[in-house]
């Protein structure tokens, strides 16, 4: 309801939130989909976008359901794995 009156307050609240969805999209390496709707992407990239959401509600932990299945068992891996370091330093839910 306040989204549409475009309040200062509301309109600064949404800028916040566009960055941290924006920063949460860089560092999976998902910024080429954000403007595809999910249901369009493959399914490994739809897992990335899982951790993407953990990432923007500022989870500690995130349990994922079968997180490797829709890729190949290497390119997973691998991409977790050079992933793992820049998703567990340094984000507190800021862009930046």
């Amino acid at each position: 309801m306040l989204a549409a009156l475009r309040w200062p307050s509301v309109i600064r609240a949404e800028r916040a939130e566009r960055r941290k969805v924006d920063a949460a999209l860089e560092r999976c390496g998902l910024t080429s989909y954000q403007d595809v709707m999910l249901a369009e992407v493959p399914y490994g990239t739809q897992k990335l976008v899982d951790v993407a959401r953990a990432i923007c509600s500022g989870a500690q932990w995130a349990l994922l359901d079968e997180p490797t299945s829709g890729t190949t068992a290497g390119r997973a891996v691998g991409h977790l794995g050079r992933r793992r370091h820049s998703l567990r330093t340094g984000y507190n839910g800021a862009a930046g």
